[in-house]
């Protein structure tokens, strides 16, 4: 099985993958790692456009499996330029 997770997801599911390791599955996680808790952030900017907090990551090598992206990309469709702009036009600041 092939999955692709963010870093924060990543670090947050290590008992998942402790438990598909105990029961033999062969997986292979593929890190999209842009140094930050991206949902959590997401949420944060839509809220409070610019004032995040506790969502920056310093994250270990995650074995070589790294494909880095622009903090920027918040998802596949979303930037947090984007974030912003939809949360000044619903007028929060």
């Amino acid at each position: 099985m092939v999955t692709f997770a963010g870093d924060g997801c990543f670090l947050m599911t290590g008992q998942e993958l402790a438990t598909a390791v105990q029961h033999g599955l062969a997986i292979v996680v593929i890190v999209v790692n842009n140094r930050m808790y991206g949902t959590i952030r997401m949420h944060q900017e839509l809220a409070h456009p610019g004032r995040v907090v506790g969502t920056d990551l310093r994250n270990p090598d995650f074995a070589q499996l790294e494909l880095r992206i622009d903090p920027e990309a918040i998802t596949t469709t979303t930037t947090i330029s984007d974030l912003r702009t939809r949360a000044a036009r619903r007028g929060k600041r």
